[in-house]
């Protein structure tokens, strides 16, 4: 399992982080200074 942090969590990183993490290949951490950005949904 290969693991990534991605800073970030805006329109891009967001979209990064969701196709990272429907792979098992992948452990993902997220960063954001805005809570909202971090919310699941």
């Amino acid at each position: 399992m290969k693991r990534v942090v991605v800073l970030g969590a805006g329109m891009v990183g967001r979209v990064m982080a969701e196709d990272m993490c429907s792979d098992d290949a992948w452990q993902v951490t997220i960063a954001d200074r805005s809570p909202e950005n971090l919310a699941i949904g």
